[in-house]
C-alpha cells in the first residue's frame, strides 16, 4: 500500500489518494491510525473508493475504517481517499502521510506495510505550471502536454480551471484565455 504525494498550497485542499499494489484478492481490509502534521493539515474526510462491497464504513470519531466483500476480490488500485485542508499560515515544506492497514487473505488476517506519502506544501502561483514566477502562454501548452504524457510533466496544482471535474485540454485553453483576458477567465 502507498500513500501517493501531492504538492498544495497554503489553504488549499487536497485529496491524497492510498493505493493498493500486487495484492492477492482478499475478503476485507481495515485502515486505522492515519499520521499527519495536525499543526499543519486538517483530516476534512476519508472515503473508501472500491466499489460494490457489502460493507464499507468510515468513523470519523475513531479514525477506523473496515471495507467487507462477499467474496474474495481484487481490491488493486486506489483504495482510499485522504482529504485534507492545509493550514493558512503553513511553511513550505514535506510533510508525511501514513496509516495502518490490515487484511483478510484466505480467512488469514495480515498486516500490510505501507509506503508513507508527502503532502509538499509550497506557495506557488495559480497557473503557473512551468514554474518559472509568472503566468504565459508557456504555461498553457506546459498543461497540454501534461494532459497527454503526465509522468513527463508533472503538474503540482490544482488545474480543472474550467471547473468541469477533471483536467483536459479544455483547462489549456481556458488558461491560454486567463493569460490574454484575466478579468474574464479567472484562475
Amino acid at each position: 500500500i502507498a500513500v501517493n504525494d501531492k504538492t498544495a498550497r497554503p489553504g488549499e485542499e487536497v485529496k491524497v489518494t492510498v493505493t493498493l499494489k500486487n495484492a492477492p484478492k482478499i475478503t476485507s481490509m481495515a485502515a486505522s491510525d492515519i499520521f499527519y502534521d495536525k499543526n499543519v493539515l486538517t483530516l476534512k474526510s476519508v472515503k473508501w473508493l472500491p466499489e460494490n462491497s457489502m460493507v464499507q464504513s468510515w468513523s470519523s470519531t475513531t479514525q477506523k475504517g473496515v471495507i467487507l466483500y462477499e467474496k474474495e476480490t481484487n481490491l488493486n488500485g486506489d483504495v482510499l481517499e485522504l482529504t485534507f485542508v492545509v493550514s493558512d499560515s503553513a511553511e513550505d515544506g514535506e510533510y508525511s502521510i501514513g496509516l495502518a492497514c490490515k487484511m483478510t487473505e484466505n480467512g488469514e488476517q495480515k498486516t500490510v506495510a505501507v509506503k508513507e506519502g508527502i503532502i509538499t506544501v509550497k506557495n506557488y502561483i495559480r497557473g503557473d505550471m512551468d514554474g518559472d514566477g509568472e503566468v504565459t502562454d508557456r504555461d498553457a501548452i506546459y498543461l497540454l502536454y501534461n494532459v497527454y504524457f503526465p509522468e513527463d510533466f508533472p503538474i503540482y496544482q490544482t488545474c480543472d480551471f474550467d471547473n468541469d471535474g477533471e483536467v483536459t485540454d479544455r483547462d489549456a485553453i481556458y488558461l491560454l484565455y486567463y493569460v490574454y483576458f484575466p478579468e474574464d477567465f479567472p484562475v
